[in-house]
């Protein structure tokens, strides 16, 4: 990875939404609209986080009919494998992660996905 680009990977990591939108993805994969439940943000938002996350290969999508389920995934790029890791793991004391978390798990997917 050249020089740039891992700088460009440290940015999209520095963000406080796209570290949330990650722990909330380590907790389970997600469709946008668990996500944008969890979040309170618009899905336009959250997708043009998750196409951040996702040029970097710390997120990886999956279409199921006209639903596109995302999950984590970690970098190839052993530095930045290392510091994505420490990024995840720092969150964790965070009450917003902490909150999101909660809020996933009493999320029912019929309830906020319209195509459910």
């Amino acid at each position: 990875m050249e020089s740039q680009e891992f700088v460009e990977a440290l940015k999209v990591l520095s963000d406080e939404t796209r570290i949330r939108i990650l722990k909330i993805l380590e907790e389970k994969p997600s469709y946008l609209c668990q996500i944008t439940a969890v979040l309170g943000f618009s899905p336009s938002t959250v997708s043009t986080h998750l196409s951040k996350l996702k040029q970097f290969g710390f997120v990886k999508d999956k279409r199921e009919g006209a639903k596109v389920l995302f999950s984590l995934s970690e970098p190839e790029s052993g530095e930045l494998r290392r510091i994505f890791r420490e990024i995840l793991k720092a969150a964790d004391s965070w009450e917003t992660v902490k909150k999101d978390a909660e809020k996933l798990r009493n999320t029912s997917l019929k309830d906020v996905c319209p195509y459910e």
